[in-house]
């Protein structure tokens, strides 16, 4: 019994040195704080309980330091509050705008300077498991043509370096003796979507055509959420004369509108020009 006890002891006096304590960061004049029953002035520096009150007059702020997670809250709405209340109001309001920045990213522009080029365009509701992979894309799709034009430059640019501006990490290795290897890696807070397409390294342009690779998704496109990586590799050697290109955006494609629209722009020799177009995208040859 006195070893139960002892240890009873010994867990409440770690829970009370792990508790929280709460001062005034800053505050604007005329808010009060509420303590069993009495209303004071906030000043900085004061300690309050997380069971207190704050009372904020409309136009006023607070900040309520938390020297347990480190952290600064700020009040996000007037009146009579909880200090804990205040806390969870600021950090969902901080959370909310953290992924109101990320779609920002993700989307980009919905239509270009020039031309009024489409972005993305809606391809109705998704299958309700797509819809809960991945909630925020909704019914929201990368525009076929526009998709297709930036391959097709991609192609006809003399460096054929590759187009990047999506944060993701990609390891890649080809050789004649290992065939092909790949390793995708999203380091964003979005899922990303992407395919491998190839195309025939012939001379004569006539006969060349983009397809599926072997290496890519015939069904859909492969969709890889954040903090997570996908592995891919080609045991046999691959074609000589045949380029494979990772295709990555941050919203899913028709994979066959675009091998469409792009075989289109390449049979009948089209210059293509991006006018400008702001498309979030990576394609790497691999």
């Amino acid at each position: 019994m006195l070893r139960f006890a002892t240890c009873l002891l010994m867990i409440v006096f770690l829970i009370s040195s792990m508790e929280a304590h709460y001062f005034v960061h800053s505050n604007s004049e005329g808010v009060q704080i509420e303590s069993s029953g009495n209303r004071v002035s906030a000043k900085k520096g004061m300690e309050v309980k997380a069971n207190d009150y704050v009372i904020i007059p409309e136009g006023m702020e607070i900040e309520i330091y938390n020297d347990l997670d480190k952290n600064i809250y700020k009040s996000v709405s007037t009146g009579k509050i909880s200090v804990t209340r205040l806390m969870i109001e600021s950090k969902k309001t901080a959370s909310n705008n953290s992924k109101n920045v990320a779609s920002r990213l993700r989307l980009a522009k919905n239509s270009a300077d020039n031309e009024g080029e489409r972005i993305y365009v809606e391809k109705g509701m998704v299958r309700r498991s797509l819809e809960v992979f991945d909630p925020e894309a909704n019914n929201i799709q990368v525009d076929s043509k526009t998709l297709a034009k930036k391959i097709v430059d991609f192609f006809q640019s003399p460096a054929e370096g590759d187009t990047s501006n999506i944060a993701v990490e990609i390891n890649n290795s080809a050789s004649d003796s290992a065939g092909v290897y790949f390793k995708i890696v999203n380091t964003l807070n979005f899922p990303v979507y992407f395919n491998i397409l190839k195309i025939s390294d012939q001379q004569k342009e006539n006969n060349q055509r983009v397809e599926i690779s072997s290496l890519g998704q015939p069904d859909g496109s492969y969709v890889l959420l954040p903090g997570q990586s996908l592995m891919k590799e080609s045991i046999y050697n691959l074609p000589r004369d045949e380029k494979h290109l990772l295709v990555v955006t941050h919203f899913r494609y028709d994979l066959d509108e675009v091998v469409d629209e792009t075989n289109n722009l390449i049979n009948n020799h089209v210059e293509t020009d991006d006018n400008g177009i702001n498309l979030p995208l990576l394609i790497k040859k691999l």
